[in-house]
């Protein structure tokens, strides 16, 4: 009796809305007695996400290296 009735059956769902993802990146520089050097650092970087974050850690330099104005994103 099932073969002489058949059936179809469909499920309809719409698709997902794709989701933009927006890439970020962090970079983690060291620089410990780097006076002067931060922001040949910071200009090299590439462009790789719509975001940059940038940690510098600093550890007891004997330089000027935490007073560097470009680290602090004043020059």
């Amino acid at each position: 009796m099932n073969a002489l009735c058949p059936s179809n059956y469909m499920v309809a769902r719409p698709l997902p809305a794709p989701v933009e993802k927006s890439a970020s990146v962090t970079v983690v520089i060291p620089c410990r007695n780097e006076s002067g050097k931060i922001a040949d650092a910071i200009t090299r970087l590439p462009v790789s996400a719509s975001h940059l974050e940038i940690i510098f850690v600093e550890g007891n330099s004997k330089d000027d290296t935490v007073d560097d104005p470009d680290r602090k994103g004043q020059g």
